[in-house]
C-alpha cells in the first residue's frame, strides 16, 4: 500500500476538498494528513472525528527536526499540497527536495492571477507577525540542512516571501480543475508540459447524482453563498452590518419574487446567523450543496467557487463586492458567465436584465473552461488516482 501525506493549512478545508475525493481512491492508498489546525483557529475548530482510514498529525508545533525526521522516517509516495503560499507551504515543499520525495499540487477553487498578489507577505507582518517570528527558527534549520544548496534556497525564500514570485517554486506534478487555472498557474509557476492533468471542478458525488438533480424543478430561490470574512479579517465591518446587508439582499429580491437561502461556510457558525430566519431569509448549513442549489433559480455571492453551481445549473450568477473589504481583486473573476454587480443599491436593475438572459453556445463553452468536464468526485479520484500512480 503506497502511503500519500497530504497537506492542509485545517481541518475544515479536509471536509470539502479531500475527504469526498479519497472515499473514491483507489485502496492501494494510505492517507496521512498533516494540518497545522492549532496556528488556524480563525478557521474553525480543530475538533475534528477521526476518520478511520486517515492518520491525522497536527505539525502546526513541531520543529523542522522533527518534521523532517516524520517525512524521512514514512518515505511517503510523494505530498500532496492544496495550497503553496504559506511559509509552511514553503517548508515542506523544500523537506520534499531535499529528501527526494515527488510533490503534487492539487487545484481547490477557481484560481485568478491578481489574488496572489502580497498573500504571502501578508504573514510576515501586522496580527501574524508573531508567527513569523516562530517560523524563522524553522527557516534556519532549513538553510542549515540545505548546505551547500543553502544560498539558492534563500534566494528561493528571499522571492516568494518579499515578491512574491512563484515562479521558480516547483512541484512534481499538477492537478487542474480546468483550461482557465491551466493558464493562471502557468503565469504564476513553474508548469512544464506533460506534468499535469486538466480534470474538472467537482461539485456531484458521481454521475448518478448528478444526472438526477439536473431534472430537479426549479423553485423561486436565489442561494447566497457566505464567505466567512469577517472571521478571517477580510473585512472592518461589524457583524450587525453584515446581517443587514444579507436583510437588504433579501428584500431586494423579494421585490422580483425571490426567496432568499443563505448557505453558510463550512466554518460558520449556524447560531450566529439564524435571527435571519425571523426576516423571511433561510439559513443554511450542512444540507447537500449540489442539492440544494438544483431548486434554486439564481446564485449570489463574491468569489466563492461553490457559485459556479449556478453554471452547472444553467442558472445566473450575480457576483457583488462584500462591503468593508479594502480591495476587491476579484472582480471579473467568473468571467462572463456571471453579471458583475458593483453596489448593492444597483442589484435591483441587474436582477431586470438577469431574468431575460438566455444561455448561449458561446456561455456554455465559457463555462466549460471554466469548470471543466466530469464533475464529479468520483470521476476526479479516477484521474488522481492515474496521476499518482505515473509517479515513479
Amino acid at each position: 500500500m503506497r502511503n500519500i501525506v497530504v497537506f492542509l493549512y485545517n481541518l475544515s478545508m479536509y471536509e470539502y476538498t479531500v475527504k469526498k475525493t479519497a472515499a473514491y481512491l483507489s485502496d492501494d492508498y494510505q492517507i496521512t494528513l498533516f494540518h497545522i489546525s492549532a496556528l488556524s483557529r480563525e478557521y474553525g475548530s480543530t475538533d475534528w472525528k477521526q476518520d478511520s482510514d486517515v492518520e491525522l498529525c497536527d505539525i502546526g508545533g513541531w520543529s523542522f527536526r522533527r518534521i523532517y525526521r516524520e517525512l524521512h522516517d514514512r518515505r511517503p509516495h510523494c505530498v500532496v499540497f492544496y495550497t503553496y503560499q504559506s511559509i509552511f507551504d514553503l517548508i515542506l515543499i523544500k523537506v520534499c527536495e531535499l529528501q527526494g520525495i515527488p510533490t503534487v499540487y492539487h487545484d481547490h477553487g477557481i484560481v485568478y492571477g491578481k489574488t496572489t498578489k502580497a498573500v504571502t507577505r501578508r504573514q510576515v507582518h501586522s496580527r501574524n507577525m508573531a508567527r513569523a517570528i516562530e517560523y524563522s527558527s524553522k527557516i534556519g534549520a532549513l538553510l542549515i540542512k540545505s548546505r551547500g544548496r543553502a544560498l539558492g534556497t534563500a534566494r528561493e525564500l528571499y522571492k516568494v516571501l518579499i515578491q512574491n514570485d512563484f515562479r521558480e517554486l516547483r512541484f512534481t506534478k499538477y492537478f487542474f480543475f480546468c483550461k482557465h487555472n491551466l493558464r493562471q498557474y502557468r503565469g504564476m509557476l513553474d508548469v512544464e508540459e506533460g506534468s499535469y492533468v486538466v480534470a474538472g471542478v467537482p461539485f456531484f458525488t458521481d454521475a448518478s447524482q448528478e444526472h438526477s438533480l439536473r431534472k430537479t424543478i426549479r423553485q423561486n430561490i436565489a442561494i447566497y453563498m457566505h464567505q466567512p470574512f469577517l472571521r478571517i479579517g477580510y473585512s472592518d465591518i461589524s457583524f450587525d452590518e453584515e446581517l443587514e446587508f444579507l436583510r437588504e439582499i433579501g428584500r431586494i429580491l423579494g421585490w422580483h419574487g425571490y426567496h432568499l437561502e443563505v448557505r453558510l461556510h463550512p466554518i460558520d457558525e449556524y447560531e450566529k446567523y439564524a435571527s435571519l430566519n425571523t426576516l423571511g431569509v433561510v439559513v443554511k448549513k450542512d444540507e447537500d450543496l449540489p442539492t440544494e442549489c438544483s431548486r434554486a433559480k439564481m446564485i449570489i455571492g463574491h468569489w466563492s467557487t461553490a457559485m459556479l453551481m449556478g453554471a452547472i445549473f444553467e442558472i445566473p450568477i450575480v457576483a457583488m463586492p462584500f462591503p468593508g473589504m479594502k480591495e476587491d481583486r476579484f472582480v471579473g473573476l467568473f468571467g462572463t458567465i456571471s453579471t458583475w454587480c458593483s453596489d448593492l443599491s444597483r442589484l435591483d436593475g441587474f436582477l431586470h436584465e438577469t431574468k431575460n438572459r438566455v444561455v448561449s453556445e458561446r456561455d456554455r463553452r465559457e463555462v466549460a473552461d471554466m469548470i471543466g468536464d466530469g464533475n464529479t468526485f468520483e470521476s476526479n479520484a479516477r484521474r488522481l488516482g492515474t496521476l499518482l500512480y505515473s509517479i515513479k
